[in-house]
């Protein structure tokens, strides 16, 4: 029989104490094999199921799954922007290192000056423009140290891909595409070095299996020792830094 559960579940959830209703929707993925759920801002999240598994064992999943859902909703309504930020914490991670981050007010286009020896990054940037400006200035800086950062490893290991590109994601750090291209989140910058390092080593691994088979985890062990560790404190310190600048 066919499958006639919904694919859109609408719940009233009560994050910090007050109601707000969330759309749930369903999505399927052939790729994976087991349920992820995440949030995708302040009143929608996205709940993937295995392609073999029925809808009413999603909706299980979620059911199971609603305080969890509840608490990540409640982070979202905390978001800040990335310019709030980094005035609150001025610091982003290249090469290894700790760079030190100066905002400054610009009187005409936005640009940003850094200087590798000293571990410093200016940002220019009009204080009355959009934190969309913003952010997409401080992907392109992004993108050139994600760039240095995946060559370098991509050496390091033997593995190549064809292309990067440094995106506003909504819900994940980064991915591959079968073609080779690498698709990495902005936020990675303000992640420790061993994280960076981490993620892109976790994609360069998928040019071996695109899935996250025990066969994936044992390669990526190998490229990578102590995955499933830097997987877990991912998770955990990473989930702050998602905050940043979401919508």
């Amino acid at each position: 029989m066919p499958d006639t559960q919904p694919d859109e579940i609408i719940l009233t959830l009560a994050p910090n104490g007050k109601p707000t209703t969330v759309r749930v929707r369903i999505k399927e993925s052939s790729r994976s094999r087991n349920f992820r759920l995440w949030v995708e801002d302040k009143t929608s999240a996205v709940l993937s199921k295995p392609k073999r598994a029925s809808k009413k064992s999603a909706l299980e999943f979620l059911r199971t799954n609603l305080s969890w859902l509840e608490k990540r909703i409640s982070c979202a309504l905390e978001r800040i922007s990335l310019r709030e930020y980094l005035k609150k914490r001025p610091l982003v991670y290249v090469d290894g290192r700790e760079w030190k981050v100066w905002l400054v007010n610009a009187r005409k286009d936005p640009f940003f000056v850094e200087d590798a020896n000293a571990g410093e990054l200016v940002i220019a940037c009009p204080e009355d423009s959009a934190d969309e400006i913003f952010e997409r200035l401080f992907a392109d800086f992004a993108r050139n140290k994600l760039l240095e950062l995946a060559e370098k490893i991509s050496r390091e290991t033997g593995i190549s891909f064809k292309r990067l590109s440094v995106r506003d994601q909504a819900s994940c750090w980064a991915s591959r595409s079968s073609s080779g291209t690498l698709s990495f989140n902005w936020r990675i910058l303000l992640l420790a070095p061993e994280l960076q390092d981490y993620v892109v080593r976790h994609e360069l691994a998928h040019s071996r299996f695109m899935d996250h088979s025990v066969s994936f985890w044992i390669f990526l062990n190998r490229i990578c020792p102590g995955a499933k560790r830097l997987d877990a404190r991912l998770s955990k310190e990473g989930a702050e830094i998602f905050k940043v600048a979401r919508k």
